[in-house]
C-alpha cells in the first residue's frame, strides 16, 4: 500500500477510501458526517480500516492510542478517534429493518372482483 505517515500519526494512502456497502455515494454527501471528517475518513480510512480489523500492527502512538479507545481502555479524545469511533457506530450492528407483505396466493384476481361485483 503506497502512502506515508503524515503530521496526525496516522497512515495516509495515496488513493481516496470508499465504502461502497455503507457510504456508496461516499462520505461527502451522506450527510452523516462533516467536510472535515468525510476528508478524514476518505484519506485514512482504508489504514484505519486495516488497524481495527488486525491487518495492520500499529505503527505509532497515535494508531496504538486509537486501538486503546477501540478495545475500551480509554475514552476517544482527539478528532481523529472521535471520527472513526463515530464511523464505526453509524456502521457496525445496524438494525436489519424489513417490511412484511402477505399474500394469499389461494385467491385468485377474479375471485375478488366477483366479490364487489
Amino acid at each position: 500500500m503506497k502512502g506515508q505517515y503524515d503530521l496526525t500519526g496516522f497512515f495516509r494512502s495515496n488513493a481516496a477510501w470508499f465504502d461502497d456497502v455503507n457510504y456508496f455515494h461516499g462520505f461527502h454527501r451522506c450527510g452523516d458526517f462533516s467536510v472535515s471528517e468525510a476528508d478524514f475518513l476518505s484519506y485514512y480510512g482504508r489504514s484505519l480500516n486495516q488497524l481495527s480489523t488486525g491487518i495492520r500492527e500499529p505503527q505509532t502512538e497515535q494508531e496504538q492510542a486509537l486501538l486503546d479507545v477501540l478495545n475500551g481502555h480509554k475514552q476517544a479524545e482527539t478528532f481523529y478517534e472521535k471520527t472513526w469511533l463515530k464511523y464505526l457506530n453509524k456502521t457496525r450492528d445496524i438494525p436489519i429493518v424489513s417490511s412484511v407483505y402477505y399474500c394469499d396466493h389461494s385467491r385468485s384476481y377474479y375471485d375478488s372482483i366477483e366479490e364487489y361485483g
